[in-house]
Parts: C-alpha cells; structure tokens; sequence
C-alpha cells in the first residue's frame, strides 16, 4: 500500500505542481511542462528498481546466513 501510494504521489507530483509562491520549484503538466511529469515518472522507475535490487540482495545475504528460514515438520508431540 505504501509502495502505490508513493508513486501516485511522486507521479502526481509532475502533473499537479506549480511554482505558486515558490521560485525554486517547477510547473507541472498541468501548469504548462510536461518535462516535469517525464522527470517524476523517471525519478520513479529508478526508485522502484533500486528497491527491487535492494530488497533481492538483502534476502540473498538473510538466506545465506540462515538458510531458507523452514521450520521442522515435526508437531509438538515429536510425531510427524
């Protein structure tokens, strides 16, 4: 959930955004640049990329530390 909430944010970021008040900002798609809306959509991909990168690495290490992580077939009982 929080995954697709912060890229509809990040997308809509580049569709809605205007330099109301505030020079240092830049206009959005729907305020006269689409370049703005290519940029979010970019910025997005590789932050979706890099986590899928990151989170692949990190199950690789947690695995080869200790193992696949299954637990015994086994009940309490010792009985299978």
């Amino acid at each position: 959930m929080h995954g697709v909430g912060g890229i509809w944010g990040a997308i809509a970021t580049g569709l809605f955004a205007t330099k109301t008040g505030e020079r240092r900002c830049a206009d959005g798609l729907f305020y006269g640049n689409p370049a703005q809306l290519w940029i979010q959509v970019k910025v997005t991909l590789v932050t979706v990329a890099w986590a899928f990168v990151m989170s692949f690495v990190l199950l690789k290490i947690v695995n080869a530390i200790w193992g696949r992580g299954r637990t015994s077939t086994r009940n309490a009982s010792g009985s299978t």
